[in-house]
């Protein structure tokens, strides 16, 4: 013997004790035990109690290995087989039993002879509940996966319609008054044109006489349930500004939604600015027309103001045909406009919401809406896209309701 090593260990002795081996392996070790012939015939079954193996699993004595498993299994039991004619013993392998009109079974077998002209004992460990949990885990990271692109899908559309608006707005946060985001009119007007702004507070962009009484205006603003109007001055050039303030609840925090506009000192400058604008507005509505995007623009009750040529392909509808005036629930349910308007006049811009859009000759589709307000313009802003594919989650949406 050489030093150091044990003896190799004679399991032709057990070959006689197969029986009663078996039923302590499954007391002890493992859910399943069988005792296999050299042909591979079931020769004896003992099974655990804790966790039963298949219902028929004591029927299978005198039937081959491989007709107990389903069909695309039957080649790794010749496997099996196989390791145990070249070694004696095979590595573990995962197997799935039939169980008649029920779900597969799945197990992970190891198989060892007893002795070289003795049975081969294959024990098994019942996967059901390992597999259980990896399919959890494999819906729960596509329910992530899914809700991560959902929001940003609706982080986009939101920033589209946040930036190319021509008012300049700002979202202040209610407790520090800390500008959290500002479009570009909001920063050129605030004299920050490079969006320096954002993150820093807002008193830092008006002039320091005039802090005191921003900042009680937003401390009135924070109270009131009521839009309110106030003035304050800009430090870069001394600009007087007319402020116009909401409070929103949003989801992690309380914010301020802000409305500038600068205080013309002559009508010859204000019929500039509306030049300037009616510029800005026509070169927007250009850009709309060719956007990708269902587009449109209603007032806070749903009637519609203007739409792109998106939405009326959407709709089977010519340009010549009427839409202006009309409302949204001649296209989405009445209990989804109601929702999502009331929603979005509450402050919840940055959601995704999934609706039934019903078109002139066809069946209705499902869609996706964002959308946020437009103050100056007493409107909302929306943007649709159509839902190609959905998961199993979210076909059972009802119109109307927030996908996040």
């Amino acid at each position: 013997m050489t030093q150091g090593k044990l003896p190799p260990i004679d399991l032709s002795s057990f070959s006689d004790l197969a029986p009663e081996l078996i039923e302590v392996m499954v007391s002890v070790a493992c859910d399943i035990a069988l005792i296999l012939d050299d042909s591979g015939v079931i020769k004896n079954v003992a099974v655990g109690k804790a966790r039963p193996a298949p219902a028929d699993a004591r029927e299978w004595i005198g039937q081959h290995w491989a007709d107990t498993v389903t069909v695309e299994m039957r080649e790794k039991v010749g496997q099996f087989l196989a390791d145990l004619s070249g070694g004696g013993v095979s590595r573990v392998r995962h197997l799935a039993h039939a169980s008649g009109d029920g779900p597969e079974i799945p197990m992970a077998y190891s198989a060892i002879r007893l002795g070289d002209q003795g049975p081969t004992l294959a024990v098994g460990r019942d996967l059901r509940l390992v597999s259980a949990m990896q399919e959890r885990l494999t819906n729960t990271q596509r329910t992530i996966e899914r809700d991560y692109w959902q929001r940003r899908q609706a982080e986009t559309r939101y920033r589209l319609l946040f930036d190319v608006a021509l008012e300049p707005m700002l979202i202040v946060d209610a407790a520090t008054y800390d500008v959290v985001d500002a479009n570009r009119s909001a920063a050129a007007l605030l004299g920050r044109p490079g969006g320096d702004i954002v993150g820093k507070p807002l008193g830092a962009s008006v002039a320091s006489a005039a802090r005191a009484d921003l900042y009680a205006f937003l401390d009135s603003a924070r109270a009131s349930t009521r839009p309110l109007s106030g003035r304050t001055t800009t430090l870069d050039g001394g600009k007087a500004l007319d402020l116009r303030v909401s409070a929103f609840d949003g989801d992690a925090a309380n914010v301020l939604f802000l409305r500038l506009s600068e205080v013309k000192e002559d009508a010859a400058a204000a019929g500039d600015d509306h030049s300037v604008a009616t510029k800005k507005r026509r070169l927007l509505e250009a850009l709309f027309e060719r956007a990708g995007d269902v587009i449109a623009v209603c007032d806070l009750q749903g009637n519609l103001e203007y739409v792109n040529d998106a939405f009326l392909s959407l709709a089977e509808l010519g340009r010549g045909q009427g839409v202006a005036g009309r409302n949204l629930v001649d296209w989405l349910s009445s209990g989804g406009v109601s929702e999502i308007l009331g929603l979005i006049k509450a402050g919840e811009s940055n959601r995704l919401f999934a609706a039934t859009f019903r078109r002139a000759g066809d069946t209705p589709i499902t869609v996706e809406i964002s959308a946020t307000v437009l103050p100056q313009q007493a409107c909302i802003g929306l943007v649709m896209r159509l839902c190609h594919a959905q998961s199993p989650d979210a076909d059972g949406a009802e119109p109307g309701r927030d996908i996040h």
